[in-house]
């Protein structure tokens, strides 16, 4: 039997990634109903599935033929429909970073750390087949990662052009290629560029491009490129599916086509979260760490720019 989900939020992610997923895995999901700030564009969307539309996130979320919530684009409403699922109990998949400002508020965060339902955060860098692969070479052959460098292109459709949204899927990236050994931030710094700092013992740097950065190649300015220095060799990783390794000898370049997408893997494993009981790979209490470890950063970015001018 398919898992009955209801959808909140469709924007940008939802009928580029997440809707021709959905389409692939009719088997494993049935699309029950629909809700987002903009009604026309939820009822265009149902008639194109065949469900029904929801006024109101709640009420959508509080539906006994609704089993799970897919929480896929964020919306005006902040962190009210992930507070909802975990009020009613109800499994959901958040498909974006967790907002860091709303998590500054130590009642909302305490609110969702109370909360009991599986709760899924697929942050997408973390689910590409070039992240899966690099973790199988880091265990077979490159060893330990010592540092990694991100270069993020300021229009990423997983970051919606936020540098709070962007560290987090970086710091859970490095903990995925450690066999999620390694969630907990040690030391994080702002740079004039992005950020720097460590986790896991693993140094790591985030800078910001832009196409005037990159010559106006369209194609570099939407990627992320991972450059990884291990203990027996490099990598570089394109994201989502190209990889470049070498362990001394020649090196080796992969396209990884034909593995699923970073989409279908996060929601393969949350059919079996919330049907087979499996364990959240970044589960809410995870995210919410890292999502706070952002705003604490960005604040005190913010009051030394403050300093510096006054």
């Amino acid at each position: 039997m398919p898992l009955q989900v209801g959808v909140i939020g469709l924007g940008q992610s939802w009928h580029e990634r997440i809707r021709p997923v959905l389409d692939r895995l009719s088997n494993l999901f049935l699309v029950v109903s629909l809700h987002d700030p903009v009604a026309h564009r939820a009822r265009r969307q149902a008639v194109e599935l065949g469900c029904d539309v929801t006024e109101g996130f709640r009420v959508l979320i509080s539906r006994c033929d609704v089993q799970a919530i897919l929480l896929v684009s964020p919306t005006w409403y902040g962190p009210l429909p992930l507070l909802a699922c975990c009020e009613l109990n109800k499994p959901v998949l958040v498909n974006y970073p967790l907002p860091a400002d709303e998590l500054a508020d130590a009642q909302t965060a305490q609110r969702l750390a109370s909360c009991r339902a599986p709760v899924e955060l697929a942050l997408s860098w973390s689910w590409a087949p070039a992240t899966a692969r690099l973790a199988r070479l880091c265990r077979d052959r490159l060893g330990t990662p010592k540092q990694v460098e991100f270069t993020v292109g300021t229009d990423r459709v997983d970051t919606g052009g936020s540098a709070d949204a962007a560290l987090q899927q970086a710091i859970y990236w490095i903990s995925t290629i450690r066999d999620r050994q390694a969630v907990r931030l040690e030391s994080l710094t702002s740079t004039g560029t992005g950020w720097s700092g460590t986790v896991g013992g693993i140094p790591f740097t985030v800078a910001f491009t832009t196409q005037a950065d990159q010559g106006h190649d369209d194609a570099r300015s939407h990627a992320v490129l991972i450059r990884v220095t291990a203990e027996r060799g490099t990598a570089t990783v394109r994201l989502p599916e190209t990889i470049e390794w070498s362990d001394g000898g020649e090196v080796h370049r992969e396209q990884l086509t034909a593995e699923p997408a970073a989409e279908e893997r996060a929601l393969r494993h949350f059919y079996d979260v919330v049907i087979e009981g499996a364990t959240p790979i970044l589960d809410l209490a995870g995210g919410i760490e890292l999502a706070r470890a952002a705003a604490d950063v960005t604040r005190s970015r913010g009051d030394a720019s403050q300093a510096s001018t006054s």
